[in-house]
C-alpha cells in the first residue's frame, strides 16, 4: 500500500481482509466513510477516516459494535 491518504476500494478490503463486493455492502450497513469521484462514482477513502471508523468498531471502543 502506497503511504497517501487516499485510499481505493481494493486498498481498504485488502485492510479489512474482505472481498470488495463485501467492502460495498459494508459502505451502506455499516457506515464506512467514504466519497464518490467521476461518472461511474469510484469509491474513495480517507485512510485518517477509515482507521478512525475501524478504532470506533474495536470492542471496548465508546460507540463500537465489536464487529
Amino acid at each position: 500500500m502506497k503511504d497517501r491518504d487516499t485510499m481505493f476500494l481494493q486498498e481498504v478490503a485488502d485492510l479489512l481482509r474482505v472481498h470488495r463486493h463485501t467492502l460495498r455492502r459494508w459502505i451502506v450497513e455499516r457506515g464506512i466513510p467514504h466519497t464518490k469521484h467521476g461518472e461511474r462514482g469510484h469509491y474513495r477513502f480517507s485512510r485518517a477516516a477509515v482507521t478512525a471508523w475501524l478504532k470506533g468498531k474495536q470492542p471496548g471502543a465508546a460507540g463500537g459494535k465489536g464487529k
